[in-house]
């Protein structure tokens, strides 16, 4: 969905304030189906089960994630994607929320201290999203940018097909005159360069591409990483 954080407010304002048969479907809508025990939402562990969030009854709803929280039920949304980072939380029962929209690859880090500073003590699962947290007395120093080098056409070949990065979530790679390209979403690719035989990055931005291959040298995985977040994928053809 492409929106701004004024009409996303919007859309929430509604479902805080609908009414009669209205009423009765938001209801619905923000009743907990699944629950949510895994560690992590993305990485490694999606796969690990856990009772951390067990207190707030994290779980996902028809649309929403769900938990309870001191303002009463809360319904949340996450969004990411390269050069942007969403967040949005509203507390159905206390009438309040906030949206917060990004054009940055860094928002997650400060998301929890923007909420918490608008909203108040917040239970918001950003631990379980995976986002880092921010220290103003870390000094970090950049990584120096990464160069491209040349790749045999041969290899890069290789890489070219299906990952399975979560199930029934595809993440694609294809080679076009010699460069190739990853895409998530349907028709839309973005080009990654070489750093080395295996690792690739994207121009401007934090997104970094391990390929994992086999001891045929053949690929057999993909690692997406983005500084502490890691989405592996297992190469399907």
């Amino acid at each position: 969905m492409q929106t701004t954080a004024h009409d996303y407010a919007r859309l929430l304002e509604g479902i805080l304030q609908a009414k009669n048969l209205s009423r009765a479907a938001v209801e619905e809508m923000l009743t907990p189906q699944v629950a949510i025990t895994s560690e992590r939402m993305f990485g490694p562990g999606i796969w690990r089960e856990t009772e951390a969030n067990k207190h707030i009854r994290l779980s996902w709803c028809l649309g929403w994630g769900r938990f309870d929280s001191e303002h009463g039920r809360a319904f949340f949304h996450t969004g990411h994607e390269f050069g942007f980072q969403n967040y949005t939380v509203t507390y159905a029962d206390a009438g309040i929320g906030v949206v917060l929209l990004s054009n940055s690859d860094n928002f997650e880090s400060v998301a929890r201290e923007i909420v918490t500073a608008v909203i108040g003590p917040d239970e918001s699962p950003f631990d379980w999203l995976g986002y880092p947290r921010f220290d103003p007395k870390t000094k970090k120093t950049p990584p120096p940018e990464p160069k491209a080098i040349e790749v045999e056409a041969g290899i890069l070949a290789d890489y070219v097909g299906d990952y399975e990065i979560q199930p029934g979530r595809i993440f694609r790679v294809k080679l076009v005159e010699g460069r190739l390209y990853v895409s998530s979403e349907k028709d839309k690719w973005v080009e990654i360069l070489p750093e080395s035989e295996t690792r690739f990055f994207v121009v401007d931005s934090d997104y970094v591409f391990d390929f994992k291959k086999d001891q045929n040298d053949k690929a057999t995985g993909i690692v997406v990483s983005l500084r502490e977040i890691e989405i592996e994928g297992k190469k399907l053809k």
